[in-house]
Formats: structure tokens, C-alpha cells, sequence
């Protein structure tokens, strides 16, 4: 039985064990490391999925996906890893408007809000309809009191929802609420 389907019937240690015995002989496998850190974050064991991101990058793994997800999981207990590790993956994986977004968020995070805005720009061009990067632009420019340009990004993301009422439409909905709350003229 598949990892997948161990996992999808509620055997997730047993994926977990199969991952990892194949991690032992393959450490660096890209795909093992991306399953089994996505199953370890997704069942809560964040502090073992860091750890085995942080491993197969020491040893020579350059994946942009799994940089941008350690430094993901970083970004509040290592800042400073989690940029370093952004940035990677954003050299790795330049024309990616995820990596982008993420780097641009740690820079908000730790207020170098320049060179964040400038990242959340190319995030938004890199990715224009993806409705969640463009809600981080909008929360950054919001943040940094451009309000002008905070107010013409919401109104591009609400043109992008459009009649949508599905749960993340509506959540979207929620956060430009709230954006428009904190918007200062």
C-alpha cells in the first residue's frame, strides 16, 4: 500500500515509516522530503519537518519548494534562517510568484518594509490573478499607510472575485474588510 493511501485511511504513521525508510537510503530525494515534511506539517509535527528540510539542505539539496517551505515554517522562530532561506528559493525559482510573496511577507515581518513592498509587487505581477498574493500586497501597502494604492489593489482583487460566494471568495471578502478597516485617509 502507497504512502498516499496509508495516510488517506488513517494509517499515518505507517506512511510515516515508509517515507522515512526511504529517506534513510535517499536523504536528499526531493520528493520524499516535499511528502513526508507536508505530512508532518500537516498533522501538527512542524519541528520534524523542519528538521528534515534543514537536513537535506545541509546536505546539498536545492529545491526552491522545499527552501520557500522551511522558511515558511521559520519565519517566527529563526527570522533570519527564514529569509536566507526565501531568498534561495527566489534565486532558484525567480518567476515564482509564491516564493516571491513569501519573501515579501518575512521582509513586512521583520519591517524592512521597502524591500518587501518591492517583493510583494513582482509577486502580484508574477502571479496577477492569484487572489491571496494580491491580499498580501494590499494588507503590506496598508501597513506601510500607501493608502491610494492599498484601496486600487482591493478593488483589483474584488474584480477578480466577482460574483463568487464560495468559502475562499468569502474569506477574501472577510480580509478586504478588514484591510479597508485599517485604511487611513
Amino acid at each position: 500500500m502507497s504512502w498516499r493511501a496509508q495516510a488517506s485511511s488513517g494509517h499515518v504513521e505507517s506512511a510515516i515509516d515508509v517515507l522515512k525508510s526511504g529517506l534513510v537510503e535517499m536523504p536528499t530525494d526531493v520528493l520524499l522530503v516535499r511528502e513526508l515534511t507536508e505530512i508532518y506539517t500537516v498533522t501538527g509535527q512542524t519541528p520534524m519537518a523542519v528538521a528534515i528540510m534543514r537536513n537535506a539542505v545541509a546536505q546539498g539539496l536545492r529545491d526552491p519548494v522545499i527552501l520557500n517551505n522551511l522558511a515558511w515554517l521559520l519565519k517566527k522562530d529563526d527570522p533570519q534562517a527564514a529569509l536566507a532561506f526565501a531568498e534561495q528559493a527566489a534565486d532558484l525559482a525567480p518567476k515564482s510568484g509564491g516564493i516571491m510573496d513569501t519573501v515579501g511577507q518575512i521582509l513586512m515581518e521583520q519591517g524592512q518594509r521597502e524591500r518587501g513592498l518591492r517583493a510583494l509587487a513582482e509577486a502580484v505581477r508574477l502571479s496577477e490573478n492569484d487572489i491571496g498574493i494580491r491580499l498580501h500586497y494590499a494588507e503590506a501597502l496598508s501597513v506601510s499607510r500607501q493608502n491610494v494604492q492599498a484601496s486600487n489593489e482591493i478593488k483589483a482583487i474584488e474584480a477578480l472575485l466577482g460574483d463568487d460566494n464560495d468559502e475562499s471568495a468569502s474569506m477574501a471578502r472577510k480580509r478586504i474588510s478588514e484591510i479597508k478597516a485599517g485604511l487611513k485617509y
